[in-house]
């Protein structure tokens, strides 16, 4: 792989994960999955996409569909970009989901939905968030269904946090946290948020529980390193 396609690549894989730093600013989250399918859906994007736009969905496979579909989300840094095509990508994911064979371009698709309908939601009124966000939710269940990779199912479960937060569902928030911080790999950022917030919530026990793991896996990582 060339070191141009390496970087096109590697940002069109980042773009499940991209907007996390804004919530859990210690970590770089990056979503693991088939490399294969990514190069296809990077190469479909790079080639085509432009002249895909006017054509008829009809004629697109699945996987374009996915690919063509994630090209025009990735206006999502520029809110009116979003706006501009948000019917569109959606109506080329949802494509994607109902006539793909491909487990994994399923759950990419529904993962890709869930990502865009939640940054959708956070850039629009208050009285048109509820709506996107309980989408959001379904479409992320969807994707943990199908999702096996312990690094891809914390990227998961962090959306699925963060749209409880948005859903005023602090218990869920904390809930999808506590399972993220389980399996992942660099739990720290997760565990400080949640001492951070049980003892927001005058629960002292729950917290400091949260500062012991962090403490404990400070001296751990201490010792490996050591060794």
């Amino acid at each position: 792989m060339d070191r141009s396609f390496e970087k096109r690549f590697n940002r069109y894989r980042s773009f499940f994960s991209r907007h996390l730093k804004k919530y859990i600013e210690e970590r770089f989250y990056s979503l693991e999955s088939d490399p294969r399918i990514f190069e296809i859906i990077q190469d479909i994007s790079f080639h085509d996409c432009e002249r895909w736009k006017s054509g008829p969905i009809e004629y697109l496979s699945p996987r374009e569909a996915l690919a063509l579909g994630i090209h025009l989300g990735m206006g999502e840094d520029h809110p009116w970009l979003l706006d501009k095509y948000f019917g569109r990508v959606m109506e080329y994911l949802e494509w994607s989901i109902h006539h793909s064979q491909c487990k994994r371009t399923q759950s990419l698709a529904h993962l890709a939905l869930g990502v865009i309908l939640f940054e959708k939601a956070v850039h629009s009124p208050v009285s048109e968030q509820r709506n996107m966000l309980f989408l959001s939710r379904y479409y992320l269940e969807e994707t943990i269904e199908t999702t096996y990779t312990k690094s891809s199912r914390e990227v998961i479960m962090i959306y699925q946090a963060l749209v409880e937060v948005c859903l005023d569902n602090l218990p869920g928030a904390l809930k999808f946290l506590a399972k993220a911080g389980k399996i992942s790999e660099s739990p720290l950022p997760i565990w400080k948020i949640l001492a951070s917030v049980y003892k927001n919530l005058g629960q002292e026990r729950v917290s400091a529980f949260y500062m012991n793991k962090i403490n404990s896996w400070k001296m751990e990582n201490k010792v490996v390193l050591a060794a």
